[in-house]
């Protein structure tokens, strides 16, 4: 970013974390404030905050990239990579047009930073500048300590993102990206992987309805359906049809190891629970009877690696695997 360049800071912008590339289902309002903001509209300050895979990055470097096509000088700042830098980094910014600041988490409860933040916020308001700040939790609950500072965050627009929904992640893979005549149907649902010891396969599937139905850590066994399966296959398709299982999940999230630790500790499953693996499970109902050709176009759907890529998976951050038909 040419703006940075006093700093010596290698920090880019992602080729593909660009507004076009990102599909905002219930998050039309604060996408649409976001663009604005990258054209000097108001409102001058806005906080976006929610769970890991929403895409608060992806839409962050959006802004900055939208803004500095524009002409706009700008910086996006990713403070969990910055944290132990000085704080004295952010001196000069303050002129800039638009200031971009992504896991502001990182930097919560530092006095130094968070009266560099305010000083930050401050001069960027006086001089008719834009901020942006991300993070997991809105600004009365994020951990900043310095009232000041998180009287102004929370003064600016307050955006909670919410994750993709299944139906809007079909509408964009029929109708945005192209897949309308292959994609018949898409399905999804949390998945997980237990590593077990038992002594047989059908001790194996008790002890996964047990843990589904008591332990409330994977369902509400009073809300939703769960299947138990030793190995998890997509289901059977129809004629001239192909059904593919792709599973996905974040490289870092921690929620199976918090269910691990939970089950292993006070639930008292140490001696049979000894892994658990957390992701997404989707299920591709396409209109091809060839298999081959119906994982090609399921790899196709699954990876996003570009503006007019898949919608599923994002490499840079997420794994993921092709489940073919039995």
């Amino acid at each position: 970013m040419q703006d940075m360049r006093q700093l010596a800071l290698d920090i880019r912008l992602a080729d593909h974390a660009v507004f076009d590339s990102f599909h905002a289902g219930s998050n039309a309002l604060a996408v649409a404030t976001l663009r604005g903001m990258a054209t000097g509209e108001r409102p001058p300050a806005a906080w976006i905050w929610g769970l890991h895979a929403a895409g608060k990055s992806h839409l962050l470097q959006a802004t900055v990239a939208l803004a500095h096509a524009a002409g706009a000088s700008t910086a996006w700042l990713p403070l969990a990579d910055l944290v132990r830098m000085p704080a004295t980094l952010l001196d000069g910014m303050g002129g800039l047009h638009l200031v971009a600041l992504d896991d502001i988490a990182a930097v919560a409860g530092n006095p130094t930073w968070e009266r560099a933040l305010l000083r930050l916020y401050e001069q960027l308001m006086a001089g008719g500048g834009r901020l942006l700040v991300a993070g997991g939790a809105p600004p009365a609950a994020s951990g900043i300590e310095l009232p000041d500072l998180r009287s102004r965050f929370s003064a600016g627009a307050v955006f909670r993102l919410e994750p993709l929904a299944e139906a809007d992640c079909r509408q964009a893979l029929q109708r945005r990206l192209g897949y309308g005549e292959v994609l018949h149907d898409l399905r999804r649902a949390d998945w997980w992987r237990l590593e077990l010891t038992v002594g047989s396969e059908d001790e194996a599937l008790a002890l996964g309805r047990e843990l589904a139905e008591r332990t409330n850590l994977f369902v509400n066994p009073n809300k939703h359906r769960f299947t138990c399966q030793p190995v998890w296959q997509p289901p059977a398709a129809a004629a001239g049809q192909t059904t593919v299982g792709v599973l996905t999940g974040f490289h870092d999230d921690a929620t199976a190891g918090l269910a691990a630790q939970a089950l292993q500790g006070r639930l008292g499953y140490a001696g049979r629970v000894h892994q658990v693996q957390h992701g997404t499970c989707w299920i591709l109902c396409l209109n091809e009877p060839d298999r081959a050709k119906a994982l090609a176009l399921a790899e196709a759907i699954t990876v996003s690696t570009a503006r007019g890529d898949g919608l599923l998976a994002n490499p840079h951050s997420q794994w993921w695997r092709i489940v073919p038909p039995a």
